[in-house]
């Protein structure tokens, strides 16, 4: 639809020439300014609606499966039994331990801190109820679930100093317990027990 606009003179004389149908097609001056305003307020709403959208994908969605992959996931237990002093080298050991989080070269050979988690098995079910939180809270669940999921399972420090060739010459080994109970052991054992 095309828009004409007349001049403020003519605005009342045209309406009275121009059948009904397209009576809606000329616009007065302070009519045409209203339009424009309007149309430039819409415009700006659009766009910073669709800024918040664009942006919210970028944070929510990344945040949306934190919990839930976690929950879904295990850390499995490493066994250090093959790992020993005088033998094992420094590619067998981080075999077993996976990337040192540090590593410092000292005079007496290299110091590398390993860490991993055990004793958080996988639980679909509780996967599942965060993905209802996530659906029902729009993602805000992950604010409480994320944390939760963090803090399970032991947290185990090895650190291990290597002699100048890649032997290990000493080991240490520290484990930190859960600072949170498991939430499926919570939610069953406050379960009502049934009486028969």
């Amino acid at each position: 639809m095309s828009v004409v606009v007349v001049a403020v003179e003519e605005c009342a004389e045209s309406a009275s020439y121009i059948d009904q149908e397209h009576a809606h097609d000329i616009l007065c001056p302070d009519l045409l300014s209203s339009y424009i305003f309007e149309q430039k307020s819409m415009e700006v709403f659009m766009r910073t609606w669709l800024s918040f959208l664009v942006l919210s994908l970028f944070i929510v969605v990344p945040m949306s499966g934190c919990s839930v992959f976690m929950a879904a996931s295990s850390n499995k237990d490493r066994d250090l039994s093959s790992i020993h002093i005088g033998r094992t080298t420094r590619p067998q050991a981080e075999k077993i331990l996976g990337r040192p989080m540090t590593f410092n070269r000292k005079s007496y050979g290299d110091v590398a801190t390993y860490q991993y988690f055990s004793g958080d098995e996988a639980s679909y079910g509780r996967a599942a109820v965060y993905v209802g939180l996530d659906a029902i809270t729009g993602c805000l669940a992950e604010f409480a679930t994320s944390p939760i999921e963090s803090l399970q399972g032991d947290k185990h420090t090895v650190v291990i100093t290597y002699t100048p060739t890649g032997i290990i010459k000493d080991i240490q080994h520290q484990v930190q317990k859960a600072p949170l109970p498991n939430p499926d052991t919570v939610v069953l054992s406050d379960a009502p027990a049934e009486h028969h």
